[in-house]
């Protein structure tokens, strides 16, 4: 399981006058931590995440309001035309981004009629990168351990995955679905002989792209 780290970003806050509209949004993201002012930005950009990453985005605000309202967006790479994604009307929203291309998640707080502020709509845009898969053709499982000792394939934003390894004589050794996982070079409980093995991967990434590979991997030590 990769390691939970929170990502908070402060957003600045938009006002009539001396009155103003204090809102503090947070967003939690898998793998980053970064920490942003909210006194010197009015918008954030997130670039270059993977799919499927699952972001809770949190607004926090100490007056009496009457409403918070989440919003996702995709924006169109040509027409620049935006995609309604989500619609919520909540001070929390947890959203799993599966596709790539550039999203924008925005705030808008309304607040009641006897509250002396006034809010805009606050926003931050997210980056989901396209998709890649890349299969080694060597790995050396027991000999120095850390080093070159599991076979993992190189990816990124892969929403559907399953790869399969195959001896020579077509005999299936071991299967996963997790592409962060790997093959420790066994087969039940041993390390199979030095040789030429045989991989199979079918996946999907996050830009819909179809892969079908298949690859000679060579056991070294």
């Amino acid at each position: 399981m990769k390691k939970m780290l929170f990502l908070m970003l402060f957003l600045f806050s938009f006002g009539f006058a001396a009155a103003q509209c204090p809102v503090t949004v947070k967003a939690y993201v898998t793998g980053s931590q970064v920490v942003v002012d909210r006194d010197t930005l009015d918008e954030y950009s997130l670039n270059d995440y993977e799919a499927p990453v699952e972001i809770r985005f949190d607004a926090i605000n100490d007056l009496t309001t009457a409403l918070y309202v989440w919003e996702i967006i995709k924006i169109d790479p040509i027409s620049k035309d935006s995609i309604p994604i989500l619609r919520y009307p909540a001070q929390s929203v947890t959203y799993t981004f599966q596709e790539s291309g550039l999203f924008r998640a925005k705030l808008e707080v309304i607040p009641q009629a006897t509250d002396p502020f006034f809010c805009s709509d606050l926003s931050f845009d997210i980056q989901i990168t396209e998709s890649l898969l890349k299969l080694p053709n060597a790995f050396s499982p027991g000999t120095s351990i850390g080093s070159n000792d599991i076979y993992r394939v190189s990816y990124k934003s892969i929403v559907s995955f399953k790869a399969s390894i195959f001896n020579r004589w077509g005999k299936l050794l071991f299967t996963w679905r997790d592409p962060s996982k790997g093959w420790d070079g066994k087969f039940e409980g041993k390390y199979v002989p030095t040789g030429v093995y045989f991989i199979i991967v079918e996946a999907e990434g996050a830009d819909g792209k179809i892969y079908q590979l298949s690859k000679d991997i060579n056991i070294l030590r």
